[in-house]
């Protein structure tokens, strides 16, 4: 997947994942995640684009290079470990 239809994308957690306060939980095991990571994925609903995903982070933290590509790395690393669809 591009960046550019990674940003586009309105993504959501994938449904064999369940979000428990600072745990996702899977069938295989449990990933412990930080408050950078829960605040992303319970973003995830399914009806807000990354960009607006990052609009309200960016209001939240104020932007920052640094805070864009963490985030735009987090996302690939949620597509990658297929946290998210």
């Amino acid at each position: 997947m591009t960046s550019i239809a990674i940003a586009l994308s309105r993504p959501r957690i994938n449904r064999l994942y369940k979000l428990r306060g600072k745990q996702l939980l899977y069938p295989e095991g449990i990933v412990h995640l930080n408050d950078t990571a829960v605040k992303l994925l319970t973003l995830c609903d399914g009806t807000r684009r990354i960009i607006e995903i990052k609009d309200i982070v960016f209001d939240e933290y104020g932007f920052d290079m640094s805070i864009n590509q963490d985030i735009n790395d987090s996302f690939l690393q949620f597509y990658n470990n297929k946290w998210i669809i």
